[in-house]
């Protein structure tokens, strides 16, 4: 899977009594692979990511990603019409650490631990003796600067 900068991003804060939290929505595209086929589908994602600065420009992060589900269906030739489809999510925790350039902006570098879920689905309309699901889990570590 191959994921692509998120361009649209629509940002809430909320206020309570602990002012250093702040919640965020996001939206944009990512392009995805299916498993066996060679297309790739720009999808929707959504994003929410809740923040606390736990220390002046020091965030702990928390967020929830979201790749909306792919579908693709083609012709094999020898295997007759295949449909496939791909879904994924992640969940991201991890410390960002803003460096104040002047009045207007900000440097900020994250970095975190990233646990993620796929799931492919393959079915063979023609001969349905060889259809499959496959699921697949993991983590990795993570780093952004901007």
């Amino acid at each position: 899977m191959k994921r692509n900068i998120i361009i649209a991003v629509i940002m809430l804060s909320i206020s309570t009594t602990v002012s250093a939290l702040s919640i965020e929505l996001g939206a944009g595209l990512a392009e995805q692979s299916t498993l066996l086929g060679e297309t790739k589908v720009d999808n929707n994602t959504f994003t929410i990511k809740a923040s606390y600065e736990f220390v002046y420009t020091w965030n702990a992060e928390l967020s929830y990603e979201y790749y909306n589900k792919s579908d693709d269906n083609y012709d094999t030739g020898s295997n007759g019409i295949v449909d496939e489809s791909v879904l994924s999510t992640a969940i991201l925790l991890g410390l960002k650490k803003s460096y104040p350039l002047n009045n207007r902006f900000t440097l900020n570098v994250r970095g975190g631990y990233s646990l993620w879920n796929i799931d492919y689905d393959v079915e063979f309309k023609d001969d349905g003796i060889y259809n499959f699901s496959y699921d697949d889990t993991g983590s990795n570590y993570y780093w952004g600067l901007g």
